[in-house]
């Protein structure tokens, strides 16, 4: 359960596994709970009572981008005292504690951290909630952000509750004239190349109009970017914002795949080397560089006993709205990322070599600030050279 929502997390997928644990209408496993950590009600009690309980974790950007509306949730049934609002984790107490210094929970906030629950239930993707009644029984299963103070009543006057959206799946008799076509982007299709041995090598770029969004960074084996525009595929490639690219208009808005997959032995660098020129290659675009002028906010430190390191082996980075999620990061990758999504321009002056763990706003320079500022870091705006590029066709004079 544990490794494959760590390899949807790193492999930065966003995708909904279905459950194979209990279901709707079932007993539900025991909630085993081994510390309390936020918003500890004064009965602990969990028998003979009705339960919201949301599974997350501090690296999942959607769990946190799901607190404010549970929250709300947790607000608008204050004056029920027997119900209980549970935001569950499996992780080590302390890790959960520094994130509970930035994100606000009005729920309880609790632990298992011999992870017996989630075996339990069987949890392999999250946020994921569920209804328990007090007769322990399950009676709805879904995302945090699907359940309204509706179905919540419902809930606690023992109606049935209205089903959530569900996927219908249609068998199609297939022939030999029309066979069914795997989809590029869809997750079994791209895993299945990853895992496939018996592909040595392997490039493809294809145009889609399916914005749904996928990537696996597996280099120097293999890397997968999925239903992203122009502008986000070069951007990913280069390590760049997109401000640092100049286009004709409309040419970074489409969308585009990118499969590669190299077992050759050859090193990380020279793989996304190879991915870059046969990336341009195909589409017949060349990129030139050139310097210009431009505003930077270097990076320094203002207070180093702000920081904390990373703990643990899970590394990544997780959208969670307008705040990302940085695991077990280092500060060039954090100051890339947050170069990609606010189109701003950073620089790494903290002589920092460790990785460490961030919750910062990703929309607002203000909010990036304030943000910096409770780990003890702070921007400086400066003008300075720096590297831009500008985008062609092979065939533009």
């Amino acid at each position: 359960m544990r490794l494959i929502s760590a390899l949807l997390f790193l492999f930065l997928v966003n995708i909904c596994v279905a459950q194979s644990g209990p279901s709707v209408g079932d007993k539900a496993p025991s909630l085993n709970i081994t510390d309390w950590l936020a918003n500890v009600p004064a009965d602990k009690s969990l028998e003979g009572r009705p339960i919201v309980v949301d599974f997350w974790a501090t690296w999942c950007g959607p769990c946190i981008k799901a607190v404010p509306h549970f929250n709300e949730l947790k607000a608008e049934f204050a004056t029920n005292k027997e119900l209980l609002f549970l935001s569950m984790s499996d992780e080590k107490p302390d890790k959960i504690n520094r994130s509970l210094k930035r994100i606000d929970f009005q729920s309880a906030v609790v632990t298992d951290a011999a992870g017996k629950t989630h075996e339990a239930f069987q949890i392999n993707a999250i946020p994921v909630t569920y209804l328990i009644d007090k007769a322990g029984i399950i009676q709805w299963i879904g995302s945090p952000e699907l359940l309204t103070a509706t179905l919540i009543t419902q809930f606690l006057a023992g109606e049935p509750l209205q089903a959530g959206p569900s996927i219908e799946i249609v068998e199609e008799e297939e022939s030999d004239e029309n066979p069914a076509a795997p989809s590029e982007q869809d997750f079994s299709t791209v895993f299945g190349l990853l895992k496939n041995k018996d592909i040595k090598y392997l490039f493809k770029v294809s145009a889609t109009e399916d914005p749904k969004a996928m990537g696996i960074n597996a280099l120097p084996k293999a890397y997968f970017k999925m239903g992203n525009s122009l502008g986000q595929q070069l951007a990913d490639l280069w390590g760049i914002g997109q401000g640092r690219i100049d286009a004709p208009e409309g040419m970074l808005e489409t969308l585009y795949n990118v499969s590669y997959v190299n077992r050759s032995g050859i090193g990380k660098e020279e793989a996304m080397m190879e991915i870059k020129e046969q990336f341009l290659r195909t589409l017949g675009l060349k990129m030139t560089a050139e310097e210009r002028e431009t505003v930077v906010y270097q990076l320094v430190v203002e207070n180093a006993d702000r920081l904390e390191k990373a703990e643990g082996e899970m590394s990544g980075v997780s959208d969670a709205g307008d705040q990302k999620v940085f695991t077990n990061q280092d500060i060039s990758s954090v100051l890339t990322e947050l170069e990609k999504s606010m189109g701003l321009l950073f620089e790494d002056k903290t002589e920092l070599t460790e990785t460490y763990d961030f919750l910062l706003n990703q929309t607002d320079l203000q909010g990036l600030k304030s943000d910096l500022a409770s780990y003890g870091l702070t921007l400086e705006a400066t003008k300075r050279t720096m590297e831009f590029y500008k985008l062609s066709t092979v065939t533009d004079k």
